[in-house]
């Protein structure tokens, strides 16, 4: 699990440095904000949550339902754990 999140990890900061129009350059997420990827989830909960991403995985929903887990410490020292559909959007 420590490589995938050193992937997500790497993804992110080469979306910060380039730039706001590069960390949404791609088209699942660049228009209206929705999650395909595992990665896109973490992108937009770092996004929206102030803090620090703890674990992120995918589990398997009923059919072909992805779920994305995404754990994260809150600036108050607050443990969440957010449950993300693919194919729907993060709010906060």
């Amino acid at each position: 699990m420590s490589f995938r999140l050193s992937a997500i990890r790497a993804a992110l900061l080469a979306a910060l440095l380039a730039g706001p129009a590069g960390a949404w350059a791609d088209a699942g997420t660049a228009e209206n904000g929705t999650v395909w990827t595992l990665d896109e989830a973490v992108e937009r909960v770092e996004a929206l949550y102030p803090g620090r991403v703890l674990s992120a995985r995918e589990l398997e929903g009923d059919g072909s339902e992805r779920i994305f887990v995404v754990r994260i410490l809150t600036e108050d020292r607050e443990v969440r754990t957010l449950r993300i559909e693919q194919g729907t959007e993060v709010h906060r």
